[in-house]
């Protein structure tokens, strides 16, 4: 098994100036150092998370089908794609009508449709791939909140010794498992 993602996200969790509004910065000397902090603390918030903060691509390949397949990195927004290669090497593609996005699962997966059944695949590595949009239609509040004090612990504490108690808090309820988006 295997993810990569595939199109970052478009935007970030908050602004620069949203940020400099947090930090009470009011000059644009800092706008780089600030721009790279968002970045910095959305990685490490979403890799603590192991799910996605904005909306992103990610393809997730499988040896083979199984009845129920997971996708991490959620909160998962819609399917792609579900392909796999055939017997003689070609990628096809699985009707939409023959898998269900089950979405209230946790962690959410794809479920075989109970008159469907999944193609034969060639007897290879990576034989399966799902393609999928993941990340929070709306950001919940707290997530921007931890990203907003991880910016701030990491802005006046240059070194950023420990990473804050209150993000790993803030966090809690999106770790891998969790549901909805």
């Amino acid at each position: 098994m295997g993810i990569k993602r595939t199109v970052e996200p478009a935007t970030s969790p908050v602004t620069t100036t949203e940020a400099k509004t947090h930090l009470r910065v009011t000059t644009s000397d800092h706008d780089t150092r600030i721009a790279q902090l968002i970045l910095a603390a959305t990685s490490i918030i979403e890799n603590k998370a192991g799910a996605s903060i904005i909306a992103q691509t990610w393809k997730l390949t499988l040896d083979k089908f199984s009845d129920a397949i997971e996708l991490p990195r959620g909160p998962v927004q819609s399917v792609a794609s579900v392909q796999y290669y055939d017997a003689a090497g070609t990628l096809q593609t699985v009707s939409a009508a023959d898998y269900t996005l089950d979405d209230q699962s946790a962690p959410q997966c794809i479920v075989r449709n109970q008159n469907a059944t999944w193609p034969a695949t060639q007897d290879r590595i990576n034989a399966v791939e799902i393609t999928y949009v993941a990340g929070f239609a709306t950001l919940p509040d707290d997530i921007k909140h931890a990203v907003l004090l991880l910016v701030g612990h990491w802005f006046h504490d240059a070194e950023g010794k420990d990473f804050p108690h209150v993000v790993d808090l803030l966090i809690a309820n999106y770790r891998a498992g969790w549901v909805g988006a």
